[in-house]
């Protein structure tokens, strides 16, 4: 069950652009944002994964408004969605969000409003029956990922021929971008050398291993990737670095004066870049990576 997540928007032998539609995020933006993370869903800033998906979602601009409304009516959305795991369920794949706030304002206009004990019940069915399917597929794409590696193997390799090189004298002149995307629970680093655009070529060799390795177990995957954001890599003083940003998937801010924008921002950088050192160490466990913020 392959399901797209973010529309073509460039080659390798064009300028990356940034869809229109992926604004930057206001301070009131960021606030909606901390209310649905932190009172709606539950969650703590140190929860590495639920916080990028989530930041995923928001800088999404065809999704933000579903963090939104989600914040807004969270007494209403509480109440049909009662326990914090049901909440932690609209992380599962990009699109939950925006499919329960359909389904729960279409019932809302069929019934002329959720009031009463026999609506609200029917009401809190659907969703739960939703919330249960959504458990189901994102618990079957769980352990199809059990044997994927963070890393593609072409990547992997690619990056150690490059460690290898450094590590026996040469001049480290080659540099590479990154690109962190979340499959479900499953995060991926996929590289691009630095000299070559289209981010979304990144996401197109993900989706072409996992095509070619899951088999016939990836019609049982729904493969919508939450795409976090990246940065370049390269080698200096003894370590590999990363730093920058990308252009088209990073989260851009307005209003950086304001404290709630300037904190939510930091505190992307950080995990961002956490998340990338967590699978570069993994794969390659005597590595020393730096962030150069």
């Amino acid at each position: 069950m392959v399901q797209h997540t973010e529309p073509p928007q460039s080659t390798s032998t064009l300028p990356e652009k940034r869809l229109d539609q992926d604004t930057p995020i206001t301070a009131e933006e960021a606030k909606h944002f901390e209310r649905f993370y932190k009172e709606f869903l539950g969650k703590h800033l140190e929860d590495r994964m639920a916080f990028l998906k989530a930041m995923a979602l928001c800088r999404r601009g065809d999704l933000r408004e579903f963090v939104q409304t989600a914040a807004m009516f969270q007494g209403r959305y509480k109440q049909l969605m009662p326990s914090v795991k049901q909440r932690d369920l609209l992380l599962s794949y990009p699109t939950t969000t925006r499919n329960i706030s359909n389904l729960i304002f279409d019932f809302d206009e069929s019934y002329g409003g959720i009031e009463g004990v026999t609506t609200v019940r029917m009401a809190k069915d659907q969703v739960t029956d939703h919330l249960d399917r959504t458990e189901m597929f994102r618990l079957d794409t769980d352990k199809a990922m059990e044997s994927v590696p963070s890393m593609l193997p072409e990547d992997l390799r690619m990056l150690q021929e490059f460690l290898s090189d450094v590590a026996q004298g040469k001049p480290p002149a080659r540099t590479f971008r990154f690109l962190l995307v979340i499959l479900a629970d499953y995060p991926f680093l996929s590289l691009i050398p630095g000299n070559e655009r289209g981010s979304t070529q990144a996401i197109g060799k993900i989706r072409e291993f996992l095509d070619t390795n899951l088999g016939e177990s990836i019609e049982d995957v729904i493969v919508e990737f939450f795409v976090v954001g990246g940065g370049f890599m390269r080698y200096e003083d003894g370590a590999l670095c990363l730093g920058g940003h990308n252009n088209i998937f990073d989260p851009q801010f307005l209003e950086q004066h304001d404290p709630a924008v300037a904190a939510l921002k930091r505190k992307f950088e950080e995990q961002k870049f956490a998340l990338a050192q967590q699978i570069l160490t993994a794969e390659i466990p005597n590595l020393t990576v730096q962030v150069l913020l």
